[in-house]
């Protein structure tokens, strides 16, 4: 009944006694004991791996935050409510611009394909007599148009034509009073619708 149990911790093994013995007799010193007391070296390698892996991952994670950072710096302009408010008001500018362009552009082709001859001219009551008779004096004029052309292109040669005549009056007076006088009526007349 005197003997400890084996399980108990004051129980020392077999071996711490076998060492105490062998230091006791000198057999082993006590700095063996502490070198072979170490931690093995591929435990300390296997710690300070997993401190370089946490480390490294810190880097990692400091490096994307400041590559973040800087991406929001450099997309401010494109990203930032302000400068999308901006540039949206500038759009819409552009926009109301462009729709305005397109519906003058719509306008004014209606305008060149309407016929306009068959517009009626609003004009009052009581000009619509002399608006008849202005009608009427233009279609003659029309119709005279041409001989009219024909008397302006004449006008250069009239002292062409008086010298002509001068001399052919001397040989035949009466055709050239009867020519004298036609050239006289159709200049006066041309001059008459003008001044008319």
């Amino acid at each position: 009944g005197g003997e400890p149990w084996p399980w108990e911790p004051a129980q020392r093994s077999a071996a711490a006694v076998l060492l105490e013995r062998c230091l006791e007799t000198g057999a082993v010193s006590q700095e063996s004991l502490d070198l072979t007391s170490r931690r093995a070296p591929c435990f300390a390698k296997f710690s300070e791996m997993e401190e370089m892996v946490n480390m490294e991952a810190e880097i990692n994670e400091i490096k994307l935050k400041t590559e973040m950072m800087q991406l929001e710096n450099e997309t401010a302009d494109i990203t930032h409510h302000f400068y999308l408010g901006k540039k949206c008001e500038i759009l819409q500018d552009l926009n109301r611009h462009l729709e305005a362009i397109l519906k003058e552009k719509r306008a004014l082709r209606k305008r060149l394909i309407k016929h306009r001859c068959q517009e009626s001219l609003p004009i009052d009551a009581t000009f619509h007599k002399c608006i008849v008779e202005l009608l009427t004096e233009a279609v003659t004029f029309i119709e005279n148009f041409e001989s009219h052309l024909q008397s302006v292109r004449s006008i250069p040669e009239i002292p062409n034509m008086m010298s002509n005549m001068v001399s052919s009056e001397r040989t035949e007076p009466a055709v050239f009073s009867s020519m004298k006088n036609a050239m006289l009526f159709s200049c006066l007349g041309y001059f008459y619708v003008l001044v008319d």
